[in-house]
């Protein structure tokens, strides 16, 4: 199999991943995220990012927090619906979930697509 077809393959992959919750050990399968999936997440989370700009008085940029906390929520439940493989999740089930759990779920998945390094990553530099 060329390098192409191999790379271009690495979204089917898939992972058992346990996840200690509630102090009980959830298993999910985890998918990694393709590139155009990412993209629109991380569009989604800036679209509309509102940054004022006071250049007259203090030259300070402010954001707008409770939107970008509201945009990184979403993101994350859209992390999870788009990769937990082993079962279709709807954004109102999600929702319903723990906060804690849709994080960590979140986390790993991104983990899984290379985006952040994993806790076993950070510890061996």
């Amino acid at each position: 199999m060329s390098l192409k077809a191999q790379l271009l393959n690495g979204t089917s992959f898939r992972k058992e991943v346990d996840i200690e919750f509630d102090n009980k050990i959830i298993t999910f399968v985890l998918k990694p995220l393709s590139n155009a999936e990412y993209k629109n997440i991380q569009v989604k989370i800036n679209k509309g990012q509102k940054k004022y700009l006071d250049t007259k008085i203090a030259k300070t940029q402010y954001i707008d927090l409770a939107d970008m906390t509201e945009r990184g929520f979403k993101a994350n439940v859209e992390i999870f619906i788009k990769g937990v493989a082993d079962e279709v999740w709807t954004e109102e089930e999600v929702n319903k979930l723990p906060a804690g759990l849709v994080d960590k779920v979140a986390t790993k998945i991104l983990e899984i697509s290379g985006i952040i390094d994993s806790k076993d990553d950070k510890k061996k530099n």
